[in-house]
């Protein structure tokens, strides 16, 4: 299946002006290896145990925007974080649709481990983050560790914190980029291990250079996200 079979004229009066009311009542179709017709809420309710999960941009849009507004972020650093803000996700999503991965959320102000969290709750999983594995955007790491955070880095992990548990002995920044909150983020798309390979490759091919796999879907334990080191 390509994205091209999808390719049709749609009249201007069947397209929607505005969002649908209630917001999460809006249609949704799923392709795989079938079509299937869901409502948008169902979206992060698709993960299954086996699958792995990939995220299409780097992260730390916080951690620079934060510096820049203080003045103190070098020029380079906030002109590669624009670039990849100003992106599309159309790369990440055609890869997805071509390999025929089975969910997807983006990443954006609840940051990595709320969106993660969210996803694995829905789907009744756990989710295992791998932090050393994570794309970061180029000068995000030092001005963090200079104390560029959102306010949005403390409320994002005090509303992560009950559903997760930290394994292992992350290094504390690698941390905090899993609550650190996006601004256009890119996509965490969850598929089968077997496609993971084909996905990323496809994304990178297509433009989205950052896309990695980040960790993977478990069955059901007495958390919803886990967050090694």
């Amino acid at each position: 299946m390509k994205v091209s079979d999808f390719d049709f004229d749609l009249p201007r009066q069947m397209i929607a002006g505005r969002p649908v009311a209630p917001r999460d009542s809006a249609r949704l179709l799923e392709v795989g290896e079938s079509l299937g017709d869901h409502s948008i809420r169902d979206l992060p309710g698709l993960l299954r145990p086996g699958d792995v999960l990939v995220l299409t941009k780097a992260l730390g849009t916080g951690f620079i925007t934060t510096a820049f507004k203080a003045g103190k972020c070098p020029d380079d650093v906030i002109a590669t974080a624009s670039e990849s803000m100003a992106a599309l996700n159309a790369a990440g999503s055609a890869a997805a649709i071509a390999v025929g991965a089975r969910a997807s959320t983006d990443i954006t102000g609840f940051g990595l481990a709320g969106h993660a969290g969210e996803m694995a709750q829905a789907s009744d999983v756990t989710i295992v983050i791998d932090l050393h594995r994570l794309p970061l955007l180029p000068g995000a790491e030092a001005l963090a560790r200079q104390g560029n955070k959102t306010r949005a880095s403390v409320s994002n992990r005090g509303f992560a914190e009950p559903m997760l548990r930290i394994e292992g002995e992350p290094d504390p920044l690698r941390l905090e980029f899993a609550f650190d909150a996006q601004t256009s983020g890119g996509l965490l798309i969850s598929v089968a291990e077997d496609r993971a390979e084909d996905l990323v490759a496809r994304a990178k091919d297509a433009g989205a250079a950052a896309t990695s796999v980040i960790g993977e879907v478990r069955e059901k334990s007495d958390v919803s996200l886990v967050l090694r080191g």
